[in-house]
């Protein structure tokens, strides 16, 4: 496919050349060709062995396609995965001129699942009541969670006593026992009776609840199997009934078992079984291995013993050859890091390899990039897929490229980079658990919702409004924020002011009561403007999403709510039936139609619609299936199972095919496959290699050795940690080797170097064996991508603000792509732009009837800079940095412990901090000294007051306070509200009061300064005007600056004296004329004084673009002041 994109501009904006998008088809080998030269299986069982890229699999595909094709006779392919099962099969099927008959591709769990039906049928079963069927992960965790918490706390060993009823002891039981089967241990002959050997209460724990579990199974559920039980029953069916196998074996013309590498012991058991089945037919069988390639270690395959084994069964051993899936400098890094897991080779090669007629693959390349904030690097990888697929005469299309990364959490985070800049991502099943998947989440949460009495969290339901089930962008959630609240504090002027309702104009020019509060006299019994609180928009939210019946107006809020009552609906009326909560939700979501009418098309939406269309279906099936096994259950049963489920549940749930999109991947579903560009993402020191050791809480490895050890007849010796640690390195190797070894022309290695991250060691063998230095590689920045909207957006920066030529060549490029029809066009229309819409309204933000409300704190802004204050009052606040969310939390300790006990604020720091759940950085612990310092100069400040005669109760903290005065305010008489709260107010011993202003920044005003501070100054006056309860007057007032300490080492104070009311009624007067204004001035004053807002500054060169009054839509009557 090729699609007309944009012109880049080059210097002095030159056209520099048209982009073409070219789709190119996914790489297949050509299976056909290789089946002619291929020699035909020979009997007994051949051990293929081969480098990743040598073509083994290649090779299983053309010996089966040969056997079809001239013996006819069924083939039995094995797979360690259903998505490479499903690969093999369509490569046959697609060759097979025949089809594949009775031939068939499946994975290790479902022949032995196969083998078991029969057995069933037959009668060979007798303790098996019914037909078979698999018990899945979460039902083994549901059980196990039955029988832990049934354990007394107090009978846990003490290791796992602060682990008592948590989700990682139950998953560490549930490790503990799979790995028990794995080596065929029972729970009391073994397990329990090692316990009591060598004296380790956690193996006595988790034999009596594996030996509780059997009793269980055999019990209720006989015919109920696990995954690993699957393999170790079909293996005895075939050991035991030799009639049986004999059938069995008759029915394959030919055994073909790939990637037995990854084999778990259970299934190599059920190899052997099958492959001693075989033998007397004289069935040919062709097994592939390498040790190198395991990627499955973590579900208990074992590459080194796994290939003892193989080799002591295989008649003969193969040699697969090279690597011809890359060369040059790939194949060099491969080769170098392959030979750092000292792989020995099984034995004496046999018959050299076949040749191979595909040749040699093209050069590869490597690169190793590292940038300087995790952000950047999921960008970088984003802009340099559009590079590769964007670039003129490009011949590698989306399908082309994989980024793989080392877990299912990281793979989230990629996908949602990359579909933000319009490239179309699939994302397998097996790297996301279903709860984890963009349509479903937001349907999960609501269920959570729903089964709570509790309300619900504002995340939770933002998370909701801007997921792609209700698909409200963050300027929609963040404009519908601001209209709650807009119309709360219209609803609190109405109620305070006694302003009919139909009187009440949301107009911000006719008295917005965004500011004014509204006009008159308060209404007999309305609450003071002192207590009437307007709630945040987090509540707001709450309230709107809970309540069907507020209908708001907004449609995605409104679309919320009828999903929260249609699943509550259900809950309460459908006996809590999952089913009928997730169809009430769905129904109600709309969602159906709209995606159903996108998959239905073609290109990257509808691939979006396809797969999110298949998660949902993948969750009805689970929850069928789960009314299934467990008839009755509540929908709270089935959230906490579908929470808890934490590795992928492979499902038989119907999906649609994969269009062209890049592919996420981890490891383990990137094995068995190939790429043209691979981005080997994430290769950070402590998370790839994760060197962390797992099954310590059960000492899962001790036992391991201690069986062995048993079984051997020898004394236990165990492996030390760092041993252990160096086993779990080896293993994540494998996983990178496996990850890097996919490419087959260019590979690209990222990791962060800056903001407390660094590149592991695998980055830097990576770069050392491509010749590079890692300490020479410098963060690069990500360059503009390749979208047509962020090329629009650069033609609009340079049309705006460029020298003539440059702004003249953009503008002509942008009416070019106006005309062109592309995507995004209508964003090249200037009437589109911020900077050139006209004025929404030139009315005054305060209307001349309405009472102005003016706040101590906004004063100084209001004056010194206009602009700044109107921003911020309509919403437009800057990123809130740390510094601003810590001098929150020190004034709200301020205020909990006034007398300022210095044990007291130590403790409820402490507290707090634990809550905000700080890693352990060199920044974070920066940051905990200066609280631990802010917190320390608060009470040596408070020891300081009494010492000189000011003290304060629990009642003078936060002190709010309502003052009225009429001021002439742009010549007319106007009412000014003076509304605030003190920080604290203290009694002097001479009866008279002081205001203090708690400031937690470094830096302080000067002495002259504080001596008239706009705010200080108000506070005073407020007290004068009686806003202040009980207080006639102020002796003076203090900002203690808590942050920077004086020379004695003690908080900074300025004091401010009394009778400054003229002064205070000035500047009042002066903010009040701001406030009431329609224009705003923007203007910089002071080596201090930097704007806040940078973007929409019209002094600064990035905020100009937007905020140019040369356009006569532009201008207001009086114009903006610069």
């Amino acid at each position: 496919m090729t699609e007309a994109g944009a012109a880049q501009t080059g210097g002095r904006g030159q056209v520099r050349g048209t982009k073409r998008l070219v789709m190119a088809p996914v790489r297949r080998a050509a299976v056909g060709e290789y089946a002619r030269d291929v020699p035909p299986p020979a009997p007994g069982v051949t051990l293929l062995t081969g480098v990743a890229g040598s073509g083994k699999s290649s090779r299983l595909r053309a010996t089966a396609l040969r056997h079809l094709r001239e013996e006819g006779t069924p083939v039995l392919m094995i797979s360690s995965s259903r998505a490479a099962a499903s690969r093999f099969a369509a490569d046959l099927a697609a060759e097979s001129e025949e089809g594949l008959g009775a031939s068939r591709s499946m994975t290790w769990p479902a022949f032995a699942f196969e083998i078991i039906s029969r057995a069933e049928a037959q009668g060979l079963i007798p303790w098996m009541r019914g037909a078979p069927r698999l018990r899945t992960g979460a039902e083994q965790d549901h059980r196990y969670h039955a029988l832990l918490s049934r354990v007394p706390e107090a009978s846990l060993p003490p290791t796992m006593a602060l682990a008592a009823g948590t989700l990682g002891l139950r998953q560490q039981l549930r490790d503990f026992a799979d790995q028990a089967i794995q080596v065929e241990a029972d729970p009391e002959a073994d397990v329990t009776a090692l316990a009591a050997r060598h004296n380790r209460p956690e193996w006595a724990l988790a034999g009596r609840l594996m030996a509780e579990y059997r009793f269980q199974s055999a019990l209720g559920d006989s015919e109920a199997l696990d995954a690993l039980e699957l393999s170790l029953v079909a293996r005895g069916i075939l050991r035991e009934n030799p009639e049986f196998g004999r059938a069995e074996a008759a029915r394959q013309g030919l055994l073909v078992v790939d990637d037995a590498h990854n084999v778990t012991m259970p299934e190599l058991a059920l190899l052997e079984a099958l492959v001693g089945a075989l033998r007397p037919t004289g069935a040919p069988a062709i097994v592939a291995f390498d040790e190198a390639s395991a990627v499955q270690v973590f579900r208990g395959a074992d590459p080194a013993r796994t290939g003892r084994r193989l080799a002591a069964l295989a008649d003969r051993q193969e040699d697969a050859g090279p690597n011809r899936r890359s060369s040059g400098t790939l194949a060099a890094v491969a080769e170098s890091l392959r030979a750092r897991l000292g792989v020995q080779p099984l034995g004496p090669g046999a018959a050299a390899p076949a040749a191979d007629a595909r040749g040699e693959a093209a050069g590869g390349e490597v690169e190793c990039l590292v940038v300087s904030h995790p952000f950047h690097e999921h960008r970088l990888i984003g802009t340099r897929i559009l590079d590769l697929v964007v670039s003129e005469g490009a011949n590698v299309g989306f399908a082309d490229i994989a980024v793989v990364v080392r877990s299912g959490s990281e793979a989230r985070s990629v996908e949602r980079q990359l579909t933000s800049l319009g490239i179309p991502v699939e994302v397998p099943p097996a790297v996301l658990t279903l709860k984890e998947t963009p349509a479903v989440r937001p349907l999960v949460a609501l269920m959570e919702v729903v089964v709570s009495a509790e309300e619900p969290e504002v995340a939770v339901l933002t998370e909701v409004l801007t997921s792609p089930l209700i698909g409200m962008s963050s300027v929609d959630l963040r404009r519908a924020r601001q209209e709650l609240r807009r119309r709360a504090r219209l609803a609190l002027v109405r109620s305070w002011s006694g302003e009919p309702a139909d009187q009440a104009s949301p107009n911000p020019a006719s008295g917005d009561p965004m500011a004014a509060g509204g006009g008159g006299a308060p209404l007999e019994g309305a609450p003071p403007l002192t207590e009437a609180r307007i709630p945040l928009s987090d509540q707001l939210l709450i309230e709107a999403a809970s309540d069907p019946a507020s209908e708001t107006g907004i449609e995605g809020i409104d679309r919320l709510s009828r999903m929260i009552a249609a699943g509550r609906r259900e809950y309460e009326t459908k006996n809590k039936d999952p089913q009928h909560v997730l169809w009430g939700l769905w129904e109600e979501s709309g969602r159906a139609p709209v995606w159903r009418s996108a998959a239905a098309g073609t290109g990257a939406a509808a691939d979006r619609a396809n797969r999110d269309l298949d998660a949902v279906m993948s969750l009805f099936y689970a929850a069928e299936r789960f009314m299934d096994q467990r008839p009755g259950a509540a929908a709270d049963e089935f959230l906490a199972e579908l929470i808890e489920q934490a590795v992928p549940v492979d499902t038989v749930a119907k999906r649609a095919a994969g269009g062209s999109a890049v592919s996420v991947l981890t490891p383990v579903t990137a094995a068995g496959r190939e790429f043209a560009v691979v981005f080997v993402a994430g290769v950070q020191e402590g998370r790839w290699p994760n060197p962390r050791v797992r099954g310590e809480l059960f000492g899962t490895s001790d036992f391991l050795e201690a069986l062995a050890a048993e079984r051997e007849g020898r004394p236990v010796v165990y492996s030390g940690h760092a041993e252990r640690v160096s086993a779990v390195r080896r293993d994540e190797l494998r996983l990178f080797l496996a990850a890097i070894t996919r490419a087959t022309s260019r590979l690209v290695i990222t990791a962060v170097n800056g903001d407390g991250e660094s590149p592991s060691l695998f980055f830097d063998l990576v770069a050392l064996a491509a010749g590079l230095s890692p300490h020479a590689i410098r963060p690069v920045h990500p360059p503009r991508p390749q979208t047509i909207r962020a090329l629009i957006g650069e033609l609009r920066r340079a049309a705006e603000s460029a020298p003539a030529p440059e702004a003249a060549d953009a503008a002509s490029v942008l009416a070019l792509l106006a005309t062109s029809g592309v995507r995004d066009a209508s964003l090249t229309r200037p009437e589109t732009w911020w900077g050139s819409r006209a004025l929404s309204t030139t009315a005054p933000v305060v209307g001349p009837e309405a009472v102005i409300v003016v706040s101590p704190s906004k004063i100084q802004q209001a004056i010194e800079d206009p602009l700044g204050w109107f921003v911020q009052y309509v919403g437009g606040e800057p990123a809130r940095e740390f510094s601003r969310s810590l001098g929150t939390l020190v004034h709200a300790l301020a205020e909990r412990y006034p007398s300022g006990e210095r044990e007291e604020l130590t403790e409820a720091l402490e507290r707090a901090w634990a809550d905000l759940n700080f890693d352990d950085s060199l920044s974070s612990r920066a940051e905990r000294a200066h609280a631990e310092h802010l917190v320390s100069s608060f009470a040596q400040y408070a020891i300081q007051a009494r010492s000189e005669g000011r003290d304060v109760t629990a009642g003078d903290v936060e002190k709010s306070f309502l003052a009225q005065v009429e001021l002439p305010v742009r010549g007319v008489p106007r009412t000014v509200v003076l509304k605030g709260t003190i920080d604290r107010l203290e009694r002097r011993t001479d009866g008279g009061w002081t205001v203090v202003d708690l400031k937690t920044s470094k830096t302080s005003v000067t002495a002259a300064e504080g001596a008239v501070h706009p705010q200080m100054a108000v506070y005073q006056y407020a007290a004068e005007l009686g806003g202040l309860e009980g207080v006639e007057r102020t002796e003076e007032a203090l900002l203690v600056y808590l942050g920077k300490p004086n020379a004695k080492k003690v908080a900074t104070v300025r004091q401010q004296g009394a009778g400054i009311s003229s002064l205070a009624e000035v500047l009042v007067a002066e903010a009040a004329r701001t406030m009431t204004g329609a224009s705003f001035a923007a203007y910089r004053a002071g080596e201090r004084d930097r704007s806040q807002l940078p973007e929409i500054d019209p002094l600064l060169p990035q905020g100009r673009p937007v905020t140019r009054l040369d356009l006569p839509e532009n201008s207001p009557e009086e114009g903006n002041q610069a």
